[in-house]
């Protein structure tokens, strides 16, 4: 019989096992072992019209594999200048003058930003200071600055409220961070906690107050200057001296300044103590809080990641 037949004799043998009147004469074992016996009977080696033919294999899921790639110097080069690419672009464009990162590291912002509070910054909005310019200014040139370096132009103005990073003027090696006030031309006085701009109360009157040790900046300003003379360290008597009145009054900003104050204002030195900011001081304009953890103190304070500086 070819394979046909036997095809045939198999199916007829299974529909014979399996009707419901020999269900008691055999288990399914013993005619899953009459059927392996048929199986191994009709392809045996004797029967030479099999020898070329074989069982059907039972269906299996076959899994393609991906062929991996070899790394090549080529692809390891290609990897590198990628790399390097990115740096290029973030220490020699972003960095330098788009956005930076800063920390603060006093409690002079109490109440808007706290000591180990890391934020961004970003320094196009309020004209970024063009490199080396502070040592080596071109001949011909359009961009404002003086001796502390050429600034870039900038995308925005300074306005009261914004919260701006800036050179300390006393110490042109450390940032500062502060809240702008009040701008050119506005008369500024601080009377019993409460800050006054062109003598109506400003919209930051009060922002963090210590009780315990109150600042005699907080409570009469500029009255209390001639006191503390010799007193105070970086106290810029004589720039507070020309824009003060007469009487010690009030004090006038001068044009292209700002007037900064920190939001702890019994415990920050600010334009109460060294003067007016000149506005080519100005790094940038904080953003938002990216990382907020002061090391050995406690665990991060996950609840300032992400939030606005305002």
């Amino acid at each position: 019989a070819n394979l046909i037949e036997r095809r045939c004799i198999i199916d007829k043998l299974m529909r014979t096992l399996c009707m419901p009147e020999h269900s008691d004469r055999a288990n399914l074992i013993e005619r899953r072992c009459i059927i392996d016996k048929l199986m191994r009977t009709l392809f045996r080696p004797e029967h030479p019209d099999v020898l070329t033919l074989s069982a059907p294999e039972p269906y299996s899921l076959t899994i393609p594999t991906i062929p991996e790639v070899p790394v090549t110097r080529a692809k390891v080069l290609d990897w590198f200048l990628q790399l390097a690419l990115a740096l290029i672009i973030f220490f020699g464009f972003l960095r330098p003058y788009v956005v930076e990162s800063f920390r603060i590291p006093s409690p002079s912002m109490e109440g808007t930003l706290l000591v180990g509070d890391h934020i961004l910054v970003l320094k196009a909005a309020k004209g970024q200071r063009i490199p080396w310019t502070d040592r080596l200014e071109p001949p011909l040139h359009s961009f404002r600055g003086g001796e502390q370096g050429l600034l870039m132009p900038a995308l925005g103005t300074i306005e009261r409220g914004d919260i701006l990073v800036f050179r300390y003027p006393a110490d042109m090696n450390r940032d500062f961070v502060k809240r702008t006030v009040a701008l050119a031309g506005d008369t500024v006085s601080v009377r019993n906690d409460t800050l006054f701009v062109n003598g109506e109360p400003s919209s930051f009157p009060v922002q963090f107050q210590d009780r315990f040790s109150p600042n005699p900046l907080d409570i009469a300003w500029p009255a209390c200057i001639p006191s503390l003379r010799g007193r105070v360290p970086d106290l810029a008597y004589e720039e507070i001296a020309r824009g003060a009145t007469r009487d010690w009054d009030s004090y006038v900003v001068p044009p292209g300044h700002v007037f900064m104050m920190g939001d702890n204002r019994d415990n920050s030195s600010d334009s109460r103590v060294w003067g007016p900011l000149d506005q080519d001081l100005v790094k940038g304009e904080a953003m938002c809080i990216y990382w907020s953890w002061v090391p050995g103190d406690g665990l991060p304070l996950l609840g300032r990641i992400a939030r606005l500086v305002r």
